[in-house]
């Protein structure tokens, strides 16, 4: 259920969904972009530009109850 409501408010909100993996969403604005990705119960983000990164991590968290837990340093135990 909380996948569903996820993906439908990416689609509301200008992302688009790879074809090649279905766990990541990408927003195209000229020559900038945000991506994120969808693992498990994570969002990984990152983009293009600063800015655009930001607006979707403040836009995101008013959205859905999360935290930001800062940079990534690992993912997979890599």
């Amino acid at each position: 259920m909380l996948n569903h409501k996820i993906d439908l408010y990416f689609h509301q909100n200008g992302f688009g969904r790879s074809q090649f993996e279905p766990s990541l969403y990408v927003k195209k604005k000229r020559e900038d972009f945000p991506m994120v990705c969808l693992y498990v119960d994570d969002f990984i983000y990152a983009g293009t530009s600063k800015d655009m990164v930001a607006d979707f991590k403040d836009t995101v968290m008013r959205e859905f109850e999360m935290t930001n837990l800062g940079l990534m340093r690992f993912l997979l135990g890599i």
